[in-house]
């Protein structure tokens, strides 16, 4: 048997992926509050995506919605 046929070869194989992947996701910028974020300053720095995570972040676990204090904002930057 290949060592890519076996599940240790799976699981090696799809490790050495996850490394990689994880290395590309490390943040590379980091804002206190979502207040105070704009278009214009991922503009600035020449981001051209953001991924973070809004359940349990910017809203309650499992929450829908946005806290009225940052939908103005939040609503901009996804506009954008």
């Amino acid at each position: 048997m290949r060592h890519r046929e076996s599940l240790a070869g799976t699981i090696w194989q799809s490790g050495r992926q996850l490394t990689q992947l994880m290395r590309c996701m490390r943040p590379t910028w980091h804002e206190e509050t979502v207040d105070t974020l704009a278009p214009a300053s991922f503009v600035a720095r020449g981001i051209v995506g953001v991924i973070w995570d809004v359940d349990g972040t910017l809203t309650p676990h499992h929450g829908e919605t946005v806290p009225a204090t940052i939908a103005g904002n939040f609503d901009a930057i996804v506009a954008f």
